[in-house]
């Protein structure tokens, strides 16, 4: 089917590989009202907290695509294709995630290292 983006042919893939039910696809919510959010998904939390939960789901996928070619499952190149670019992705996360943590914890120690 033209038009459709490597990684949702790579998830079907892998829904029909481990005979798992096709997942749904998320429904569309309506915008947030602001006076109903939590205080977790406000501010700059709510960016660091969704981009944490996406490198857990790729963290995820990408073991579910090793556990699959363990068992001999074999790739098509589109497929092959889709792993690499997941995979890319979620090593520029984690190195992203791996700079803040650094920043942060520099910042924690100079404000600690302070004399007031």
């Amino acid at each position: 089917m033209p038009g459709r983006p490597f990684v949702a042919v790579l998830d079907e893939r892998m829904q029909s590989a481990t005979k798992a039910p096709p997942m749904a696809p998320a429904p569309v919510a309506n915008p947030p009202n602001p006076a109903a959010t939590t205080p977790a998904s406000r501010g700059p939390a709510g960016p660091v907290r969704a981009m944490l939960e996406r490198a857990m789901g790729s963290e995820k996928q990408i073991d579910a695509l090793l556990d699959a070619a363990a068992r001999g499952k074999t790739f098509k190149p589109g497929e092959l294709l889709a792993m690499q670019a997941t995979v890319a992705r979620y090593s520029q996360t984690v190195e992203v995630v791996s700079r803040v943590a650094d920043r942060l914890v520099g910042a924690i120690k100079q404000t600690m290292g302070t004399q007031v």
